[in-house]
């Protein structure tokens, strides 16, 4: 769970600097390479995401993530202790 919610943060702080979202998050890749990027199997991918989902942090669309909690996520992604550049990460763009 760690390492899929570090890598939307990480995600979502480009998509920030680059003037987007930081909470309408666009996958431009796969699943798959996902997967391969961070050293798991494809359907832990599936099923973090799926408990991710569940425990009302994300909402996932396909390719599209929408962060509903970006704070929690953060947290989880084990960057709890920088919780000012999340909150100026989480405000976002949009």
């Amino acid at each position: 769970d760690e390492r899929l919610a570090w890598f939307l943060v990480e995600l979502s702080k480009k998509q920030a600097r680059l003037g987007l979202s930081s909470t309408d998050l666009n996958l431009v890749m796969p699943r798959t390479d996902i997967s391969s990027y961070l050293m798991l199997a494809v359907e832990t991918v599936s099923r973090v995401l799926t408990r991710l989902q569940e425990a009302g942090l994300i909402r996932v669309n396909r390719n599209r993530i929408i962060v509903d909690i970006p704070r929690e996520l953060a947290r989880l992604a084990g960057f709890e202790s920088e919780t000012d550049d999340n909150s100026r990460v989480n405000a976002g763009a949009g």
